[in-house]
Order: C-alpha cells, then structure tokens, then sequence
C-alpha cells in the first residue's frame, strides 16, 4: 500500500513539474501573463518578463519531472529523496552544522 501510495505521489509532482515546466519553456510570454491560471497572475506582479528566466525555470521544471517520473517507475531511494517535500532541517537539529548528505 504504501509503495503504491509513493508511486502516486511521484507521479503527481511529475505530471505538475511537466506541465510548469513546458507552458514556461514553450510559450515564456503566455506563462508570464497567465501562471498559474483561473484568473489569477503570480508571476508579472514580480517585475518585467525576464524571458530567460522563465525558460530556465521551465527547463528546471522539466528535469524535476524526469527525476520524479524515474523515481516513481523505480523507486530508487536516492531519487524519491530528490524529490522528498519537507522543508530542510535547521542547523541545530544537526549539531549545529549545516545540514549534509549524513545528517
């Protein structure tokens, strides 16, 4: 059940990932305008359109999908923790260091 359940969950972040990140990277303009849609605006209250910025974040979007899409069809632990939603951990839960690949 559980395994099932963190299938779906990655295959959810990546069908979102997918969709961001190709209305970004095809049509810059149009999600600059429009994102994230049903009238609302989030991204042209921030500034004139950067179009290589909203590329580059489409593009990141994309690469997220594949990591979570090859996550959920293998469930390799290294990839499901890539796209692990927590926030990161603050330094005095781990000793005061920054958190690292061992904390």
């Amino acid at each position: 059940m559980r395994e099932r359940t963190v299938r779906l969950a990655l295959a959810v972040l990546a069908a979102a990932s997918a969709v961001v990140g190709f209305w970004a990277g095809v049509a810059p303009r149009s999600f600059y305008d429009d994102f994230p849609g049903g009238g609302h605006q989030w991204v042209a209250v921030d500034g004139p359109l950067n179009e290589h910025l909203v590329r580059d974040v489409g593009t990141l979007n994309v690469a997220l999908a594949v990591v979570a899409a090859a996550a959920a069809m293998t469930l390799v632990p290294v990839l499901v923790a890539s796209r692990e939603l927590r926030p990161p951990r603050p330094p005095a839960e781990c000793g005061g260091r920054p958190p690292g690949p061992g904390s």
